[in-house]
């Protein structure tokens, strides 16, 4: 990358990807046939708000960041991503949330309240037309958990590692989501091989994957799960390659049947950004 991008999200799109930080910077760069990228474009730009950093999610067609109880988005199209606009305020909405998209919903997952341990879960439709629609309330997560690593697969949500009170959490929750994008109860799935907070989490043929995190020690493990029938995670393996540095709040994109990991900051010495990018080839054995 051609600047550190911790908290970021990534997405691949028409031959590009693309990576926005929590400040509103946009880097994208095309991927060629054999997997290696051009030159990275970078627009360095500023949330109108131009205060702190937020968290990052992606739409179908736009690029959602939340700040406090207010919320911003970019458009995207095959030309690329716009200018951020204001979307709207929630009211109520406190702290850094996990946040997930899918279609024109955006999710507000945990985070909440005092040091972050309230398990509520939230969503609200975003668009160019309206903005921000009205905030709904779902099922409560089983347990207060933050810095969840999260992503939707299958008709489903689903949330790894993260914290629940002061532990650094290997719990996997999932939910179903209806027709409308609406969320229905969370249950527990197999228990990950090991806690990681903030990890990167991704989905590909069947499978869960868990990529680095923080947990104190060693950092550089993937772990896989299988997802069976109705969405349940049978197990999980620990993969044998080990990712080339300890990453945590890196960001993932799939382009064809590869993760591109992107960035992230170093989970040993969380003061180092990282500006490395890698691909992963998600395949078991």
């Amino acid at each position: 990358l051609p600047q550190p991008m911790p908290s970021a999200a990534a997405f691949y799109r028409n031959g590009q990807v693309y990576v926005v930080d929590p400040h509103g910077t946009v880097c994208s760069a095309k991927v060629n046939a054999d997997g290696s990228l051009k030159p990275w474009y970078v627009r360095m730009g500023h949330l109108p708000a131009k205060i702190g950093a937020g968290s990052v999610a992606v739409l179908k067609d736009l690029v959602v960041c939340q700040v406090g109880q207010k919320l911003y988005y970019a458009s995207v199209d095959e030309r690329g991503i716009g200018a951020w606009e204001t979307a709207g305020v929630l009211d109520g909405l406190t702290g850094k949330t996990t946040l997930a998209g899918w279609g024109d919903r955006i999710y507000f997952i945990g985070g909440q309240g005092e040091q972050g341990k309230l398990p509520l879960v939230r969503s609200a439709r975003v668009s160019t037309e309206t903005g921000v629609g009205d905030v709904e309330d779902h099922p409560a997560l089983p347990v207060g958990m933050r810095e969840a690593g999260s992503v939707i697969e299958g008709g489903r949500i689903y949330l790894a590692g993260g914290r629940t009170g002061n532990q650094v959490s290997g719990l996997v929750l999932s939910a179903p989501i209806d027709e409308e994008g609406r969320p229905g109860k969370w249950r527990l799935e197999a228990e990950m091989p090991f806690p990681m907070r903030r990890p990167i989490v991704q989905a590909w043929k069947g499978t869960l994957w868990v990529i680095g995190g923080g947990n104190g020690s060693s950092t550089k493990w993937v772990a896989a799960g299988k997802i069976g029938r109705e969405g349940v995670i049978q197990g999980w393996q620990r993969v044998e390659t080990d990712l080339p540095e300890p990453v945590t709040e890196g960001t993932a994109a799939r382009a064809g049947g590869r993760f591109l990991l992107l960035g992230g900051r170093d989970a040993r010495n969380y003061g180092k950004t990282l500006t490395d990018v890698y691909w992963l080839e998600p395949h078991l054995g």
